[in-house]
């Protein structure tokens, strides 16, 4: 599991959060525990943190849910696609 940031500058106070667990591994908390002490340390170094998924993915908002981050807004193009 893994859970980077996107971050475009140091001075950057807001940075965006996502997660992937291999699916093999899923249901197991390595994902919400990830993200949890990803937070932690962002918040730690006094910036904010935006959890990122597509509103579709039920999961990943359980997750988001559980640590107790709040829907602000909803995005409803999403979803990526190789070319």
């Amino acid at each position: 599991s893994i859970a980077p940031v996107n971050e475009h500058s140091e001075t950057q106070r807001l940075l965006e959060a996502t997660v992937y667990t291999a699916p093999a591994f899923r249901q197991r908390g390595f994902g919400s525990s990830n993200v949890a002490l990803l937070c932690e340390r962002l918040l730690l170094q006094k910036k904010g943190v935006v959890y990122c998924c597509s509103c579709r993915n039920q999961p990943s908002i359980h997750l988001a849910k559980q640590l107790g981050f709040e829907s602000e807004s909803r995005f409803y193009a999403v979803d990526a696609y190789k070319v």
